[in-house]
């Protein structure tokens, strides 16, 4: 086991306009999925928490059969570790909910979000302090997918819109929806198509009887490579 390299926080737009004054429970950013997938066979080295895999295609099809759960514990310690090993000024907190991941034999996935949770602290410049940015994610797509070597690629796609929402509380003050997400949420989506700004990536995956390891990498330089997610096994009813 190894913890992944820190990286920075990237801030991607999801949406234009809106006022600041706006009722941040009242408006989400719905991102739509498209059939339109791109495609890559870039080798991208291992930033999960896991040890590398050596399986074949044929192996690794087999291993991921099945239904998974994100493991929500390791989701917010390696987003902790990305962004701020010693939490000195960042703090990472998964506040309810979690998601599913079922991939059947026929190459069909299903991912499915029940409100996933999460707040991100950050230090800010100007009159307070800090920043409290929250992010829900929900909805349940539904998709075909292909391996080439570990790379993982989703086309088909249909179901409900996979939703990011996010609003932003400065020190005190109440909270405005924010149009920028404070992380690239593609292991999160498992496909460029289901992110709200696309960038060129590959979403990896490392796979054994208990774990699922999802991580990913961009070929553009600037953007930074975002936490990994890991997904438990759920076991089978006898």
């Amino acid at each position: 086991m190894r913890a992944p390299a820190p990286v920075a926080i990237v801030l991607l737009v999801v949406a234009c306009g809106g006022s600041p004054n706006a009722d941040p429970f009242a408006s989400t950013t719905s991102v739509t999925a498209n059939t339109s997938v791109p495609e890559t066979t870039a080798v991208l080295p291992t930033t999960t928490t896991m040890e590398p895999t050596a399986l074949r295609d044929g192996e690794l099809m087999a291993c991921l059969v099945g239904t998974w759960v994100l493991d929500v514990e390791a989701f917010e310690r390696d987003f902790q570790a990305a962004v701020d090993p010693q939490r000195n000024s960042i703090l990472v907190d998964l506040v309810s909910g979690g998601a599913s991941l079922d991939f059947g034999e026929g190459h069909r996935v299903i991912l499915s979000y029940d409100d996933l949770t999460f707040t991100v602290r950050l230090p800010t410049e100007g009159p307070a302090e800090f920043s409290h940015n929250e992010m829900v994610v929900t909805g349940e797509v539904t998709a075909t997918y292909r391996l080439e070597g570990n790379s993982l690629t989703l086309s088909d796609l249909g179901g409900s819109d996979l939703v990011f929402r996010q609003w932003t509380r400065l020190g005190e003050g109440e909270p405005q929806e924010n149009p920028f997400l404070f992380v690239h949420p593609l292991t999160l989506a498992m496909s460029p198509a289901l992110i709200p700004v696309w960038h060129p990536g590959v979403v990896t995956l490392e796979c054994d009887e208990e774990q699922l390891v999802v991580s990913a990498r961009f070929d553009t330089p600037d953007v930074d490579v975002p936490p990994p997610t890991s997904w438990l096994r759920q076991e089978r009813d006898e």
